[in-house]
């Protein structure tokens, strides 16, 4: 499920997906620096050197095991960000996905 959202200064939109995310599941902190998500994308660099550091040998472990779970809040973690920069829902369904996902979003 996707949803289009739109900056009301900028008319720049963007489109979220909704879900478990199996790209962020497979590539990692890649999926928030190609979608320009810059705080994000450093955060979870961080954490990869810093559980990579502390698990030792059994690093991939660790890190498989902290994507996994992270992939399922990735893609509402993004919308609450995007809502927050001021993004607004461009439709109806937008807004009801939002609201199922009790984000709000006020159009």
């Amino acid at each position: 499920m996707k949803i289009l959202v739109q900056h009301p200064l900028t008319k720049k939109i963007k489109t979220v997906p909704f879900g478990y995310s199996w790209t962020f599941l497979l590539f990692n902190w890649f999926v928030p620096l190609f979608r320009k998500d810059w705080l994000t994308a450093f955060g979870l660099l961080l954490a990869n050197l810093a559980v990579t550091y502390l698990s030792g040998a059994d690093g991939n472990f660790g890190l498989v095991a902290m994507y996994a779970v992270y992939a399922g809040f990735y893609n509402k973690d993004y919308a609450k960000r995007l809502l927050k920069r001021g993004y607004q829902p461009v439709d109806e369904v937008s807004q009801k996905v939002l609201e199922q996902f009790e984000l709000g979003g006020n159009k």
